[in-house]
């Protein structure tokens, strides 16, 4: 019987950005993380159990 392994996809979104907490921006692909964003995506990372065997992010600065 053959074994069938099943791949984990986690699509996750940025944290709070900059400009999702008000600030201005000229400069959208730059924006970086609010200091409550910074908080979430410290608190994401502590969930992982497993290092992944592939992480895949965009340009911007806040992935």
């Amino acid at each position: 019987m053959a074994r069938v392994f099943m791949k984990t996809f986690w699509f996750i979104r940025h944290a709070e950005s900059l400009s999702n907490a008000g600030f201005p921006t000229e400069t959208p692909h730059a924006i970086g993380l609010s200091e409550k964003g910074l908080g979430q995506a410290e608190a994401l990372a502590r969930q992982w159990r497993t290092v992944p065997d592939l992480i895949v992010v965009s340009r911007y600065t806040r992935s």
